[in-house]
């Protein structure tokens, strides 16, 4: 069953901490992002300074329906 994580959870996904990635692995990688909290980890890449090289070095950010080819675009920079 897909598993939906909010922003919080992701940020601890994203800085390895270790519980939050042992509960994400029970998923077997059917773990899902709202497209509201993708909303506000872009706006987090965006509003601090320190993360300008992760900004400008970001492709196409990968969804559900771009990988089934229904979507398409890019993060606009």
């Amino acid at each position: 069953m897909p598993y939906l994580i909010d922003t919080n959870i992701a940020i601890h996904a994203r800085d390895w901490t270790e519980a939050v990635l042992d509960r994400l692995a029970e998923h077997d990688g059917q773990v899902l992002l709202s497209a509201l909290s993708l909303a506000e980890l872009q706006r987090g890449l965006y509003k601090a300074p320190e993360f300008t090289a992760i900004r400008q070095a970001s492709g196409p950010i990968p969804t559900f329906a771009t990988r089934r080819g229904k979507l398409g675009g890019k993060c606009r920079n």
